[in-house]
């Protein structure tokens, strides 16, 4: 027997029931993401997604209430993945110019239309489902919450107050991040990828400006 074959399944005897549980979970929603990214939230089955993660329906309703759950899991990982990016270039940029450099530079990659779609369709599904809707909630809220981390971190290297509640100014940047790319992907010759990092420059360079402006009149 191969020596580091036998290295695997030693390693995998060793794994507890809430670590195979874990990795049942992340093979799930892997499959479940490509089985989304073919047909859509609506076009997906169960059994799809259970078989292409290699396991079977029973397992799947052994981890996961439905499609909708396996969304949130799916969106909750992927949303955290980019909020930790964000947050490591908001802590290491030394100006507001330098962090817009570097998420611009992140952007640059192709645009992901199936989660663009994936995401409003998850959007769309909550608006319709009572019992789903305070769940993608309290997921918006989250989000707008690191939204203001990251306008209070670049307020405070330009040395200046914002003009407005922080909630207020994370909801208009939360509504341009979700809105901007459905144009682009609509008339992507007309709004291109860097419409959102323009109208973010031309956000906090008007809100500096108002800040200041305040401050020269008390």
């Amino acid at each position: 027997m191969d020596p580091m074959a036998a290295v695997k399944v030693e390693t995998r005897k060793r794994l507890t029931r809430e670590e195979r549980r874990r990795e049942t979970r992340e093979r799930l929603i892997d499959g479940a993401q490509a089985v989304f990214a073919e047909r859509g939230f609506h076009g997906a089955s169960v059994e799809e997604i259970a078989e292409r993660a290699g396991y079977t329906r029973g397992a799947f309703y052994s981890n996961f209430d439905g499609k909708d759950e396996v969304l949130l899991a799916l969106y909750d990982r992927r949303i955290d993945t980019e909020i930790a990016d964000v947050s490591k270039m908001v802590s290491s940029a030394a100006s507001p110019t330098e962090l817009l450099a570097a998420l611009r530079g992140r952007a640059a990659s192709p645009f992901d239309l199936a989660w663009h779609m994936l995401s409003l369709e998850l959007a769309l599904y909550a608006m319709r489902n009572p019992r789903v809707r305070p769940k993608f909630a309290k997921r918006m809220r989250a989000l707008r919450r690191a939204y203001e981390r990251g306008i209070k971190a670049q307020f405070a290297l330009a040395g200046i107050e914002p003009p407005a509640p922080l909630a207020h100014l994370a909801l208009i940047l939360q509504a341009l991040d979700e809105g901007i790319p459905t144009q682009h992907a609509i008339d992507p010759t007309a709004v291109g990828r860097d419409s959102f990092f323009d109208a973010i420059t031309l956000l906090f360079e008007a809100a500096a400006s108002l800040s200041r402006s305040r401050e020269g009149t008390s």
